[in-house]
């Protein structure tokens, strides 16, 4: 009996470990070279931090439900139609996400009115967080645009997004065009959008 109990102590303690590895790093990607790094030194989740996978191919729109700040909830169409789309990907559990939000409020602030400026979450939004926990954290954090709720994450596995936070930009045409991983400065999320438009 103790046997049994000894090796499964063993097995639980890999197991937890090898979970904390993959939350902090996000893990690998799939297909990712380990030599292959960005110039901020990350390996990407969307290829390297710059456009190795953003190849011009078309994305079908899916309809998400997407929150305003206010907590007004409706059905939009990612990417929007005849609008450069900027995503960001993110979760309220990454805290280099939170690192990131005074960023985006900067690059929103000084390019909302020129394209369709989202965030987009995978977390399953009534069931391990509450609406109102997401726009508390949203809040705290000074979000002013709108949060996409992908709970099947069906955007993120159109980008082979595994880390946060990545982000990425599509043309009028919906054509993906400019990708970064990782923490970003807002000139290189504005140049990065400006490019495409």
């Amino acid at each position: 009996m103790r046997r049994r109990e000894l090796i499964a102590a063993a097995l639980s303690t890999g197991a937890v470990g090898a979970g904390g590895w993959y939350a902090l790093s996000g893990g690998p990607s799939v297909g990712e070279n380990p030599s292959d790094t960005g110039s901020d030194g990350n390996t990407s989740a969307l290829g390297s931090s710059e456009n190795a996978n953003a190849d011009g191919s078309r994305i079908d729109p899916v309809e998400l439900d997407v929150v305003d700040p206010g907590g007004e909830t409706r059905t939009a169409r990612v990417p929007d139609a005849d609008r450069v789309t900027f995503i960001d990907f993110f979760a309220t559990w990454c805290a280099p996400c939170e690192e990131q939000m005074p960023v985006l409020a900067d690059v929103y602030a000084s390019l909302e009115a020129d394209v369709q400026f989202l965030s987009v979450t995978p977390e399953p939004v009534g069931r391990t967080i509450t609406k109102a926990e997401l726009l508390e954290w949203w809040d705290e954090n000074d979000g002013t645009w709108d949060i996409a709720l992908d709970r099947r994450a069906a955007l993120n596995e159109r980008f082979g997004v595994t880390a946060y936070p990545a982000a990425v930009v599509l043309d009028e045409a919906g054509r993906y065009q400019w990708t970064h991983r990782g923490l970003a400065e807002a000139e290189t999320l504005r140049e990065g959008i400006e490019s495409v438009l």
